[in-house]
């Protein structure tokens, strides 16, 4: 299973902005990186201005369809990945 996970959603660099990338190891676990910027203040943990840069680190887990993790600082967040 040994592969490469790179997704985003929004226009890099910008307020809403997400990018989450990291190695997915042979027995299918991985330890992602997102890193983005924030939007909506009221959102975003402890509130930041809007286009506040963030990062934090997902543990994951995946077989041949997709997988399925969560954050793991600040506060709960979950996520799905489907395999296209």
């Amino acid at each position: 299973m040994n592969g490469e996970l790179s997704g985003s959603h929004g226009e890099e660099g910008s307020a809403g902005s997400l990018h989450i990338e990291g190695p997915i190891n042979s027995d299918g676990t991985a330890e992602l990186h997102a890193r983005g910027r924030t939007n909506n203040p009221d959102y975003a943990v402890n509130k930041p201005s809007r286009g506040s840069a963030y990062t934090y680190r997902i543990k994951a887990q995946f077989d041949e369809k997709g997988g399925k993790g969560s954050r793991m600082e600040a506060r709960v967040c979950n996520f799905t990945f489907k395999k296209r």
